[in-house]
């Protein structure tokens, strides 16, 4: 009749493992946001330099007057009255025969072109792994 309630208690051993499990879970946490931090900084630093170095390639591919040209074009108030009546209209095809009119998509165009056979001159030999092993 007399059974005796015993409590369950939590001994030093359990207390320390308890405590163990959570340091080591910290810690990885820890470690894991560092290190998505670190490589998030990583992949932006990459993008913006890719962005960089691309704009300055294409740049020295496109004839300075040209560029001269375009952006007194695009500074125009007539022409952004127009881009922002495309934009809401969400109409590319009235930019386009806006700058068509003015001569410079088909100066695109043939930049473009001959920039596409600039590096089809200058093409890279391709290497692939088979010609490595083999």
């Amino acid at each position: 009749m007399g059974a005796k309630v015993r409590k369950h208690r939590f001994n030093i051993g359990r207390k320390m493992y308890i405590f163990v499990i959570i340091t080591v879970l910290m810690a990885a946490i820890g470690i894991t946001v560092l290190a998505y931090f670190i490589n998030v900084n990583q992949i932006d630093t990459y993008f913006k330099n890719l962005a960089k170095h691309s704009a300055e390639n294409f740049a020295t591919m496109v004839d300075p007057n040209f560029l001269d040209k375009l952006r007194k074009v695009a500074k125009s108030e007539d022409y952004q009255k127009m881009r922002e009546e495309a934009e809401e209209n969400e109409d590319e095809a009235a930019v386009e025969a806006y700058l068509k009119k003015r001569g410079l998509v088909g100066a695109v165009l043939r930049d473009a072109g001959k920039a596409v056979q600039i590096s089809a001159q200058h093409e890279r030999p391709q290497i692939s792994l088979h010609n490595r092993m083999g």
